[in-house]
């Protein structure tokens, strides 16, 4: 929101931004939920398959969803147990 104002201002749309000085409350970080091996089982055995893979991958393989998301065949080489991150999706 403060850059949209921030922009406006730049525009010379409004006068001043009602943002400036806010600021605002730090949210607390919460503990990431980590799944255990049964529970990944468990998850990926009610999931159709392309999602199946996808949930086996994101657990076991250490990769972001946006890293995930973007691969395609060429990336993954099965018989050498590869998969080439060349990109990430936002």
């Amino acid at each position: 929101m403060a850059q949209i104002m921030r922009a406006a201002v730049d525009n010379e749309i409004i006068g001043s931004s009602p943002c400036r000085s806010v600021r605002l409350p730090r949210v607390p970080e919460s503990d990431p939920a980590i799944l255990t091996v049964a529970q990944v089982d468990k998850l990926a055995a009610v999931c159709d398959v392309p999602d199946r893979v996808l949930v086996l991958l994101l657990a076991y393989s250490g990769l972001r969803i946006g890293e995930a998301l973007a691969l395609r065949r060429r990336h993954i080489d099965i018989r050498s147990g590869r998969v080439a991150v060349a990109q990430a999706v936002a």
